[in-house]
């Protein structure tokens, strides 16, 4: 909505930003007030074990910050820090589309929105990140969807191994650190993404509405 702000103009915007109000307010608000349901999905969300496929990285800190530091950080605690870590990756986020709106396609604005939420979940789910996929496959860079593919299926390999670690070449390894490594992946992959649009940006930072609408244009 920023994006089409920026471009478009707060007036030629109205329609969507009301039917994207009345989508929010029915699908995300109101179910809050269905007796049960915050809690299940606060409680869900907000735990400090990691809930999800690959919650490595939070037993991980539960375990070892108490045992190295004699520091057992509470629930509230760590969800204070989680929640002003996503609002500074948003307001990164936000700041990058605001400033340079011009300069990004749809599809990078969508696959930015995607991984900022992405990359700060506590709950990790394969399907999460092959959503963010889609639209960074959509933007036609080789070898840089060729990478991410790749991070994406070793991730997914380590996640077999770890399930199975007499699967695997290197079984006492993989049943020690695989559950570890495929978390740091898969948040790796959302990173990747990140990096390689702002890299788009330094190294192309063009009006691509300007450049449309030139007299003579040239591929970007």
């Amino acid at each position: 909505m920023v994006w089409l702000i920026r471009t478009q103009g707060l007036h030629k915007t109205l329609p969507s930003l009301l039917t994207t109000a009345t989508i929010i307010s029915l699908g995300l608000i109101l179910p809050l007030e269905i007796p049960g349901y915050q809690q299940s999905i606060l409680g869900f969300n907000l735990t400090n074990q990691g809930n999800g496929s690959t919650p490595a990285i939070m037993i991980l800190l539960n375990t070892i910050l108490p045992q190295t530091l004699q520091f057992a950080p509470t629930e509230l605690f760590t969800n204070q820090i989680w929640i002003a870590t996503t609002a500074a990756l948003y307001t990164i986020i936000l700041g990058t589309v605001w400033t340079k709106a011009r300069s990004l396609s749809l599809i990078d604005v969508v696959l930015l929105g995607l991984v900022a939420w992405l990359i700060p979940l506590k709950i990790v789910y394969t399907h999460y990140i092959v959503w963010a996929v889609i639209p960074f496959l959509m933007r036609g860079r080789l070898k840089q969807t060729i990478l991410i593919a790749g991070l994406l299926q070793f991730a997914d390999t380590l996640a077999y191994w770890s399930s199975s670690p007499a699967s695997g070449p290197f079984p006492s390894i993989v049943a020690s650190y695989g559950p570890v490594l495929t978390s740091l992946i898969l948040r790796l992959v959302g990173a990747t993404a990140l990096v390689f649009v702002f890299y788009s940006l330094r190294k192309n930072p063009i009006d691509v509405f300007q450049h449309r609408n030139s007299p003579v244009s040239t591929p970007l």
